[in-house]
């Protein structure tokens, strides 16, 4: 018999958000090094920009010439001094500086990532690997029309939902983290959507295709 329309699609969504989800949370595993590497950067690039802002401040309160004030900076990004210098405008009177180092201020609480977050953002990428690597398990054995996936599917499905609500409830604990970190759980929310749209199309196709191989192998 010809493996279902239904399952052969199932089982192509399952191997697409499978391996999607797979290279995603290798790089949470990987994270912690590339988020110190950008604190590192970010840092140097805040003490640039204070050192020009108190320049920007003594020369606003020492003189009224717009040629003083209107200064700029250039903030290297990188090694290669030419191609990743970055200008900076400075602010011309002392509310425009308020309100710089307001905005400024903003941006750089949303970068903050917590010891917390750090340790379980690599627990979370590995729960999320294993359940990315039984997706893709489930999908190929659907596709396939294996009597044994159906099974496959519902503890698939059932886990990956497990495994998204759980990264939902430890994010949320997270309360020193910026706005940054927490965007993890926007992923999450879809995922447990789609989850559930996948649980209710298994639940309400025809599964008589599985159950008919399973009496041929008895």
């Amino acid at each position: 018999m010809k493996t279902p329309t239904w399952a052969t699609v199932i089982g192509i969504i399952l191997i697409l958000f499978g391996g999607c989800g797979a290279l995603s949370n290798v790089q949470k595993i990987q994270s912690p090094n590339t988020l110190d590497e950008m604190s590192g950067t970010f840092d140097e690039i805040s003490k640039q920009i204070e050192t020009e802002m108190k320049t920007a401040t003594e020369l606003q309160d020492s003189s009224d010439s717009q040629e003083e004030r209107d200064g700029h900076v250039s903030i290297n990004m990188g090694e290669d001094e030419e191609s990743n210098n970055v200008e900076v405008r400075l602010p011309k009177d002392s509310s425009d500086i308020a309100a710089f180092e307001n905005v400024f201020g903003k941006f750089d609480n949303m970068l903050v990532f917590s010891d917390y977050y750090k340790i379980w953002i690599v627990r979370l990428g590995i729960l999320g690997l294993i359940a990315s690597i039984i997706y893709v398990i489930s999908g190929l054995l659907m596709v396939m029309g294996k009597p044994i996936a159906l099974n496959v599917a519902y503890g698939a499905i059932a886990f990956s939902l497990f495994s998204v609500i759980f990264q939902i409830i430890i994010l949320s604990l997270d309360r020193e983290s910026g706005f940054v970190a927490k965007t993890g759980n926007f992923t999450n929310y879809f995922m447990v959507l789609v989850n559930v749209i996948l649980i209710v199309i298994v639940l309400a196709s025809d599964k008589s295709y599985f159950y008919e191989q399973d009496i041929i192998q008895e």
